[in-house]
């Protein structure tokens, strides 16, 4: 077992790992398709980001602009990927679908779900923090879009030196998005909102949360062995 294949695994659940839907650095296939390494690599990207910016315990939702903003980057996906899935049916669609688009589209959207899926998390599970949202301002935003068109940049270069890193980040973003989502359901469930007063009180949430993750990821695996086999999924998602 190399640690590829760990990704190739992780991802295995989520994403059809189509050949002809997915980057090549260094002549090796990145374990998830494109647009899928834009939506987690962007979300990981936008939490390391806000973090940075000292917003990552933001509990406000985006303002009216910029939720319209973030809601506009995940119709951009939406679009992209219905004219893609009319493309592989072989019906009419808007133009032929690319790589490029895929990616661009996905880390948009990552972007964009990090901006509601981090304050949802700190609002639901934190008993106090700072009343601002995650992306507070346009020049917020642009910092955001500059890291994703770094990776964007990297990941389209072809450099097998990046093939583990641009790789990294695609798939752990799979059980940090869908770990943080798990947490908040588990918190709401058991009414626990707002008791988090300190970093260790996260510690089961978050365990809870990647159980939770782990459980999908494996029913999602599972299911997809028993009728595809283990090659990639060729069907048009």
């Amino acid at each position: 077992m190399t640690f590829l294949s760990v990704l190739w695994a992780i991802a295995y659940g989520i994403c059809p790992q189509r050949t002809s839907h997915s980057l090549f650095l260094g002549g090796q296939q990145m374990p998830i398709e494109a647009r899928m390494a834009g939506i987690f690599g962007g979300y990981v990207i936008g939490v390391a980001y806000f973090w940075a910016l000292g917003r990552g315990r933001a509990m406000r939702l985006p303002g009216r602009a910029m939720t319209i903003t973030l809601v506009g980057f995940i119709a951009l996906m939406g679009v992209d990927g219905i004219n893609a899935l009319l493309f592989d049916l072989q019906l009419p669609h808007l133009y032929t679908p690319n790589l490029l688009l895929r990616l661009a589209t996905g880390l948009l959207a990552g972007l964009a779900f990090a901006g509601f899926v981090v304050p949802a998390f700190n609002s639901t599970l934190w008993a106090s923090g700072p009343d601002i949202s995650s992306l507070g301002n346009v020049r917020h935003l642009l910092g955001g879009l500059f890291l994703e068109a770094l990776y964007f940049g990297v990941a389209i270069s072809g450099a097998g030196i990046f093939l583990y890193p641009v790789s990294l980040m695609a798939v752990l973003g799979i059980p940090i998005l869908l770990g943080m989502i798990g947490s908040i359901a588990i918190t709401i469930v058991s009414r626990g909102e707002n008791r988090v007063t300190r970093a260790a009180d996260l510690i089961p949430l978050m365990l809870g949360g990647l159980a939770v993750a782990a459980i999908m990821l494996g029913i999602m695996s599972g299911v997809r062995y028993m009728l595809f086999g283990p090659g990639p999924l060729e069907l048009p998602l």
